[in-house]
């Protein structure tokens, strides 16, 4: 995904879901979404926005991310162990989908 700059973009698309029912996040799926912001910016990520409980996000710009298709991917499999962590101890009501797309210049 080119930017306006004509730089090469790494999005994600984290949707967090519960099982029985899509819409407004659980208390819980609140926190799993701050977790995941967190995990963006402290990998030089932009958060997007939120859509309901999904997360976009993407790297390379404003400022450029070295190797940002792996940071992308690498943050995804962070954010599922942080889901793992917010999950010990109860059942297991929610799952994350990503998507991660690039292209190249």
């Amino acid at each position: 995904m080119p930017s306006a700059r004509g730089h090469a973009l790494t999005p994600l698309w984290a949707d967090h879901t519960r099982r029985a029912k899509r819409g407004e996040p659980t208390a819980r799926g609140r926190q799993y979404l701050h977790e995941m912001s967190r995990l963006v910016l402290r990998s030089n990520g932009v958060v997007d926005k939120f859509i309901g409980d999904a997360i976009v996000a993407f790297w390379n710009a404003p400022k450029p991310v070295r190797d940002h298709p792996n940071v992308a991917c690498h943050t995804a499999l962070m954010s599922l162990q942080r889901l793992k962590l917010l999950q010990r101890g109860t059942a297991p009501v929610h799952r994350c989908g990503f998507e991660v797309a690039t292209t190249h210049r």
